[in-house]
């Protein structure tokens, strides 16, 4: 892996990014809607080292207890150890089916990292202050993680199916975060098509830390006919799209208040972003597009159906541009024989920007 870049005295701690306001908009006075949140990080030894090795912003809950901070610790922490490159039961070297996907085995760091990416430039590309978004940006940039990734393929260089579950968390110390499940397939028949594009989403609080495994997905459960896994009540449609037996394309999203559900989580509270920009954060966070499928006019005719961005919103790109210069892939070098060469843990190596590296 590269040598990590020295800081400069432009560098420093996301708690500490300038607070000058961008375009006027005004920081979250967060204490004013929340008055029984905190400012002070938790003082147990569960959540304060949560806090410090994820970056968490303020505000913090002070309900949570350290039960349940000690839940959210040793969940991210397994977490971490399927997110390693080169661990034992790394998602990069076991759970690729596809031989499409698994052909290079750097390729669902790099993906992890590409969706990581994707996201800190929409959230840098919000109507917010300057200093909240580009802190928020960068807890947010190593709080995504891969629960899971399968697929098939026909030989012919694009996946025939995908399946990729993922775990964003929250950047603040509130203890939540949001399950994705991405689930595409198109595969073309004599008399046929069979196409499908679903993303899907549920929002967790820290009370499910913990509960089953730390990658269970909670977008679905076996509550389906014969034990079989239907979306879970709760869970959130963001994509539906399909072509059925008479050949029509339906496409389909979510309303704004469902979508502004999950907003709360990435930002704290809802209301900042357009339906536009709020959706394309999510297919960041869903690894959308991420996999060379076949899924732009699915996406494009869902996106469509939304208004353009509103007044202040950018695709963040040029904001996002000092922060890209500094930070690393998160993803170590390949060695010749298809191993990498460092047992390196993909979204604490993106946190270095948050921790001021």
């Amino acid at each position: 892996m590269a040598p990590k870049r020295k800081s400069d005295a432009n560098d420093g701690p996301a708690a500490k990014v300038s607070k000058k306001a961008a375009a006027g908009v005004p920081a979250w006075d967060w204490k004013a809607q929340h008055p029984s949140w905190s400012a002070t990080p938790p003082a147990g030894p569960h959540g304060k080292a949560c806090v410090e090795k994820y970056c968490l912003l303020a505000p913090y809950d002070p309900s949570i207890t350290e039960a349940q901070w000690e839940a959210y610790a040793t969940e991210r922490a397994r977490l971490d150890e399927i997110n390693t490159t080169n661990s034992e039961d790394s998602y990069v070297r076991y759970n690729l089916t596809c031989s499409d996907l698994s052909a290079n085995n750097n390729l669902a760091g790099s993906t992890l990292s590409s969706c990581s990416s994707d996201l800190a430039r929409e959230v840098m590309g919000a109507a917010m202050d300057l200093g909240e978004k580009t802190a928020l940006s960068r807890t947010l940039r190593g709080s995504l993680y891969m629960l899971a990734i399968s697929g098939t393929d026909d030989g012919d260089g694009s996946p025939r199916s995908v399946d990729a579950k993922l775990r964003l968390y929250g950047p603040h110390g509130l203890g939540n975060s949001v399950d994705f499940e991405y689930s595409f397939h198109h595969r073309t028949r004599m008399d046929s098509v069979e196409h499908r594009v679903y993303l899907s989403a549920f929002v967790r609080d820290i009370s499910l830390c913990g509960v089953g495994k730390a990658t269970d997905c909670w977008t679905t459960d076996s509550s389906g006919k014969n034990g079989r896994e239907k979306r879970r009540d709760g869970a959130i449609a963001i994509v539906s799209c399909w072509i059925d037996s008479r050949d029509k394309h339906s496409m389909s999203g979510t309303t704004l208040a469902k979508l502004q559900d999950i907003e709360a989580v990435l930002l704290g509270r809802s209301g900042v972003m357009s339906m536009r920009k709020l959706f394309n954060t999510l297919l960041a966070a869903g690894s959308v597009r991420q996999w060379d499928e076949d899924a732009d006019e699915d996406i494009n005719g869902v996106q469509a159906k939304y208004k353009p961005l509103q007044a202040g919103e950018t695709d963040g790109r040029k904001e996002v541009k000092a922060d890209e210069a500094k930070v690393e892939d998160g993803v170590p070098e390949m060695e010749s024989e298809g191993e990498f060469e460092a047992h390196e843990c993909v979204p604490q190596n993106l946190l270095a920007l948050a921790r001021g590296e």
